[in-house]
């Protein structure tokens, strides 16, 4: 929770995912709060990486559509 307030300068109860990969990209974790806790979604993949989405924010982070989200996590360019 501490880290996605540092990076992000978000709340973590606001009802945002919040997405970290690994350095190698063959894992991702997504903390959202679910009413009464938090929940930690974790993947990582046999084969390849997660595919980075190119933005012109800064490297703090990016803002995904569901579209965008599914695509990251099916592994779809």
């Amino acid at each position: 929770m501490g880290r996605a307030q540092e990076v992000f300068e978000q709340d973590p109860c606001s009802g945002h995912l919040f997405l970290f990969l690994n350095r190698s990209r063959d894992r991702i974790k997504i903390l959202f709060w679910d009413r009464d806790g938090f929940c930690i979604f974790y993947k990582r993949l046999e084969r390849g990486t997660f595919q980075l989405l190119t933005t012109t924010n800064d490297d703090q982070g990016i803002e995904l559509d569901y579209c965008q989200l599914v695509r990251l996590l099916g592994g779809l360019d």
